[in-house]
């Protein structure tokens, strides 16, 4: 237990805190993730072009290279695309 804070006429705790452990099996959780990559395909050439530029700007470069590999995949082309999806690799 911790102790937060103390009265001035004594030792007595004015708030305390109590914390407790929580086991969990990292592995285990990540086998019940599911991924669905086919939101995708049905986002427009300059949505696809909009959040892997938004993902690559946060620094979030796996996202992005996500969505700049789908957009080859489709058989778009743009320049920046191409340039960024360089750059992240």
């Amino acid at each position: 237990m911790e102790t937060i804070g103390e009265e001035e006429n004594g030792n007595k705790p004015v708030n305390e805190i109590e914390t407790y452990p929580v086991p969990f099996d990292l592995e285990k959780i990540n086998e019940n993730l599911i991924f669905s990559t086919n939101i995708l395909s049905v986002l427009s050439k300059e949505q696809i072009i909009n959040q892997a530029v938004q993902f690559h700007s946060q620094g979030k470069f796996l996202e992005a290279a996500k969505y700049y590999q789908d957009f080859i995949n489709q058989g778009f082309k743009d320049y920046r695309v191409l340039c960024n999806y360089g750059a992240v690799l």
